[in-house]
């Protein structure tokens, strides 16, 4: 743990990335956002205080899709502008029908054009209604779960890393997994 003034509470970690130098990162967990960016201060090898650049640049840009997602809700969508949003139907608090989540366990894409309905925005997520086979289903996405955003009308596209924060479900999936797995040689008789 690094040592800041006490108005400060810290976390720290020691962090190797190939190709990039040692890095020691401090998260001051009085700046978190509420979209989940947990570290903006770092410390470099010399013990100076560094800026986050990255976990910037990845906040400014889940702020920038709930801005435009939020000015369509208000707006409606302008000219022939139209969204392809990629999410991971995995994640935490992602509210999605189950046949839909049965379709796309992992991650799926969702188009924002002509037929949506109910676009609502908050803090950490958005919600809407699209139509699958004929129905109108809700869907609630967090913000974090965002893989991609583009609008081709724009030629615009943003791409965010992939948050791991399912790895220990994830593991617990595959021993269940395995547990379930019949082997046929257990039923084959010996002649």
């Amino acid at each position: 743990m690094v040592k800041l003034p006490a108005r400060h509470t810290v976390w720290a970690r020691y962090n190797e990335a190939p190709g990039n130098r040692t890095l020691l990162e401090v998260v001051d967990l009085s700046t978190t956002s509420s979209l989940g960016i947990e570290y903006k201060i770092m410390k470099n090898d010399n013990n100076e205080l560094i800026i986050n650049y990255d976990s910037l640049t990845i906040e400014a840009m889940r702020n920038l899709v709930k801005k435009v997602l939020d000015d369509v809700s208000k707006n409606g969508l302008p000219n022939k502008h139209h969204f392809y949003i990629t999410f991971m139907t995995n994640y935490k608090n992602i509210e999605i029908p189950k046949d839909i989540k049965n379709n796309y366990p992992d991650e799926m894409t969702i188009v924002i054009e002509n037929s949506f309905w109910d676009l609502l925005i908050e803090e950490n997520i958005f919600s809407l209604k699209l139509s699958f086979d004929g129905i109108k289903q809700k869907l609630v996405i967090p913000f974090n779960s965002l893989i991609s955003f583009s609008d081709p009308y724009a030629n615009f596209h943003l791409k965010f890393p992939k948050l791991d924060y399912n790895e220990t479900e994830k593991q617990k999936s595959k021993v269940i997994d395995k547990i379930n797995i019949v082997n046929i040689k257990d039923f084959k008789k010996d002649k």
